[in-house]
């Protein structure tokens, strides 16, 4: 188990609903991401999300430097994509 998350907490976009079209109720439970070798190789899919909490002393700015330095690394990595 990674964590608990708080009565009430709501993944951010989890409402049920896409552009008013209802989809699903927002989710009680996730469990691990699993694909097929073939779905973990296609670079193009751009559906995953990043949730996480900040690290006591870290601010919003130096975590979004570090997620930015990664998003160049993959650019770098995979131009194509």
């Amino acid at each position: 188990m990674i964590g608990v998350m708080p009565p009430g907490f709501q993944f951010p976009g989890d409402t049920g609903t896409i552009l008013n079209i209802y989809t699903a109720p927002p989710a009680q439970l996730w469990v691990p991401l699993a694909l097929t070798p073939g779905a973990w190789r296609q670079r193009s899919a751009h559906y995953l999300q990043v949730i996480a909490r900040l690290r006591r002393g870290v601010t919003l700015g130096q975590a979004q430097a570090e997620m930015n330095s990664i998003e160049q690394q993959l650019v770098r990595e995979y131009p194509r994509d």
